[in-house]
């Protein structure tokens, strides 16, 4: 920062003398010697495309936090121009340019260290006394500039200092006026009070903020494999990119660590972090606004409500609104701006701090958010904060009063088991609890621990008549189901439904369902189908997206083993339609059911519309990672399309899309890895289902180098691996596919294969057998024979091995 004591001036005989004023040029080369202390050598290739695109905008904003490489990256630009031969100023503001001669002065006499002659009329009329009006003098060199054959650059950095209303009105007349050779480039730790959203609605001004500064994944692993490689090694880097969210800053503090035992580097590298967000941050605050941030610091989530009650004031918009002026880590989350949340690095400062100064305020703060939560009808974050702050019994009762809402509507038994797996032993035991936490482990497909929980439950408190009786005794039915024990279920679900007729619906649908499931394991698939249509009117009526969703996906393919592919396609608009206006449907159930309908589609012979109905999915919004993940879900299903198509260019676009958009979140979250590298997969099946067996193999080498390989993802090797032999799997299948597929055609007559050819069409027997000339029962033993030489038992399990052979 510039101390104003620096800059002094006088007026002597009417003139002004400026001797102590600091030289532009020489500023700038003391600029150029911070900045390569900063990032050594690294270049930001992708930042300076950013500065060059809409080279008709005539200004730049550079605006962010501390820390974030504005003045470095503006350096670093202002020498790739001079070297490419553009013009360009540099100007420094400091403090003592809150004065509207000083600051005018300095950029006069700046801009004539380049060209005598600019600006030099307003530099003589500026020193033989003060301004009234700063206008004619702007006027005059912008006139000057406008009379220039070349292009002109001028950097102003550290925008922020200047306070002074006439010094940004005299800004904003030259952000206004500039003209066509003139670029104004500005670095800011906050947004200037300038309207700088009209100058950009206009095109004159392109913006770059913290978002674009910070270091994405690839330029990370750049920066730290060139200053410490051992932090590139390390098992915890994952998390520390995770924290430091990009911030250059901090990276730099930490890559400039020199200790080789890992937890030592962090803990000297967050003591610099920390005292530098005490010198640039915390010594800009006032009590009142230190206190605010030691008591909101806590909250995941920051709204001026839930601050107003833990702070017990009612002005929290106003220091939510100030702290972002101001230049602070924190960020909006909403374009309405009630929501806001701290940078990780600066809350975890903050919370370390509130802990001293306030030893007592944690639980009270999670107590509160947790009642207000709750009160807000959000009883998810509700249950979060009551677990923060060891409130169990809170827990149990909202888990309790969530059990329809996630594990039957939503069908989400891991988030319920996980929320419940957090509670102290003796309040996993209550009832309902206990018994749904069977139910997940038990969808799960963890059948011992299922098995081991069911019988450790106590059923003596539970009378004849009650609700946690019936449960207790459909999870055993269930859990039978999912272990493919039919004949027990033959036997017990008619007296269960005997039993418990009037019951909840829920557990009735749910028996009814492995009922269903049980008959197509027999199978008697007339009785199947019966009993899972009379579960899908259940969840219908429960208005379930999981139990519909699940149902519909069922009966679906039942229907399509029984050649009734319209009935099916039919079954399956109906849930679409239906689930498109249910809540929460649109992050599960939509694509998964899109995908089944837009297969159908496919073998219907309507690919356009196959197609339009995944990219409808692709377009769902909502407001967190889910969607994106979803995404990336769904540009996965919209491939499998082109590869049925044997579209196979258009496919490999389409999963790189998906792998572009993991690749930006990879250090979000655990899942967005974890999706990058099924995509990878996914794309290697595709080349060698397209004949490009070097480039599966590049890309299969490609995913081994960068994850398998990798020790940042050693916590992931199962989930790899088994991608990984699934691919080399589908290899060998494939090529075991290719010597069956030629084998069978050879065994195949020549009417064997017309009925094959037709089987795959959506003709029924009775028109097939019209169509070839034979009658019913002659078509009837041409397909006992296919079935035999194929290995399968059913028309739908004969097009689809067909198809894979082919």
């Amino acid at each position: 920062m510039g101390d104003v004591n620096k800059i002094e001036f006088s007026y002597q005989d009417g003139v002004m003398t400026y001797d102590k004023l600091k030289s532009g040029k020489e500023k700038h080369l003391q600029q150029i010697s911070r900045a390569s202390k900063l990032v050594p050598s690294l270049s930001r290739e992708r930042l300076y495309t950013l500065l060059n695109e809409n080279s008709s905008a005539g200004i730049t904003a550079v605006v962010a936090p501390a820390g974030y490489g504005k003045t470095t990256l503006l350096t670093q630009y202002f020498e790739l121009l001079e070297a490419n031969g553009q013009t360009c100023l540099w100007l420094s503001l400091e403090e003592g340019d809150n004065h509207i001669t000083s600051f005018l002065m300095r950029l006069f006499r700046v801009c004539q260290e380049q060209h005598a002659e600019l600006g030099k009329e307003a530099l003589q009329a500026l020193s033989i006394g003060p301004m009234s009006n700063f206008r004619p003098y702007l006027s005059s060199f912008l006139e000057d500039i406008s009379q220039l054959n070349k292009n002109l650059d001028i950097f102003l950095d550290d925008l922020h200092l200047i306070q002074d209303k006439q010094v940004l009105d005299s800004i904003l007349f030259l952000l206004k006026n500039n003209p066509d050779n003139l670029t104004i480039i500005f670095s800011s730790r906050m947004k200037p009070p300038l309207p700088l959203s009209t100058l950009k609605l206009s095109g004159q001004l392109k913006f770059i903020s913290a978002k674009e500064l910070s270091f994405n994944f690839e330029e990370t692993q750049h920066f730290l494999k060139q200053m410490n490689q051992k932090l590139l090694e390390n098992p915890k880097l994952e998390k520390l990119m995770e924290s430091t969210e990009g911030w250059p800053a901090a990276l730099q503090m930490l890559a400039f660590c020199q200790e080789t035992i890992p937890d030592e580097i962090f803990l000297k590298g967050r003591k610099e972090i920390w005292s530098y967000l005490s010198q640039e941050l915390i010594s800009q605050l006032d009590s009142q606004e230190l206190e605010f941030l030691l008591k909101t610091c806590h909250l995941d989530q920051l709204h001026k409500d839930l601050c107003n009650q833990v702070c017990q004031i009612s002005n929290s918009q106003e220091f939510l609104e100030n702290f972002q002026k101001k230049g602070l880590f924190i960020v909006v989350l909403d374009r309405q701006r009630q929501w806001f949340r701290l940078h990780t690095l600066f809350r975890e400062f903050l919370i370390e701090l509130s802990k001293k100064r306030y030893p007592q305020i944690e639980k009270q703060v999670f107590c509160t958010a947790s009642q207000w939560y709750i009160s807000m009808e959000d009883k998810e974050n509700g249950i979060q904060y009551a677990l923060k702050a060891k409130e169990f019994e809170l827990v149990c009762q909202l888990l309790e009063d969530l059990v329809f809402y996630w594990i039957h509507y939503l069908g989400d038994y891991s988030k319920w088991f996980k929320t419940a797996q957090k509670l102290p032993k003796k309040y996993q035991q209550r009832p309902v609890i206990q018994l749904h936490r069977i139910l997940a482990l038990s969808m799960n497909r963890n059948f011992t621990a299922a098995e081991k929980e069911l019988k450790k439950v106590s059923t003596a408190s539970f009378t004849q008549a009650s609700n946690l009786q019936a449960i207790h005794e459909a999870l055993q039915i269930i859990l039978a189901g999912l272990k493919d024990e039919v004949d027990f279920c033959l036997r017990e679900i008619p007296r269960w439904l005997q039993k418990w007729k009037n019951q909840d619906i829920i557990w009735q649908a749910r028996v009814i369902a492995t009922l269903g499931d049980a008959y197509m394991l027999k199978p008697q698939v007339p009785e199947s189908l019966e009993w899972m249509s009379e579960a899908l009117e259940f969840a219908y009526e429960m208005a379930s997206p999981h139990g519909i969703t699940w149902l519909s996906m069922i009966l679906s393919n039942i229907y399509e083993q029984e050649g009734k592919i319209e009935k099916s396609a039919v079954l399956l608009k109906r849930a679409l339609d239906y689930l498109n206006e249910v809540p929460g449907s649109q992050i599960v159930a939509i694509p998964t059911l899109s995908l089944y309908l837009a297969n159908i589609h496919w073998k219907q012979g309507q690919v356009l519309a196959a197609q339009n109905l995944l990219k409808k999915a692709l377009r769902l919004k909502t407001s967190d990672h889910s969607y994106i993940e979803t995404q990336i879900k769904t540009y996965c299903l919209l491939s499998l399309v082109g590869q049925l198509e044997k579209n196979w260019i258009q496919a490999e676009k389409i999963l790189l899309e998906g792998e572009k958009l993991a690749e930006e979140n990879i250090l979000v979250e655990n899942i967005f890895p974890r999706l990058k590298i099924s995509l990878m997969a996914e794309r290697s099946q595709l080349y060698f289902k397209s004949g490009l067996e070097k480039k599966a193999y590049e890309t299969l080498e490609e995913l081994q180098k960068n994850f398998l390989q990798n020790p940042k993802y050693v916590y992931m090797k199962t989930y790899m691996q088994s991608h990984y032999q699934g691919v080399l799997k589908f290899t060998k299948k494939s090529n075991i596919a290719k010597v069956e597929n030629t084998t069978l055609h050879e065994k195949l007559t020549q009417r064997e294969k017309e009925v094959l050819e037709m089987m795959q069409s959506t003709m029924a027997r009775d028109e097939i057998a019209q169509y070839l000339g034979v009658s019913l029962n002659t078509l009837k033993q041409h397909l006992k024979s296919l079935y035999g030489k194929f290995g399968v038992n059913s028309r739908y399990a004969l097009i689809q091995k067909s198809q894979k052979l082919s």
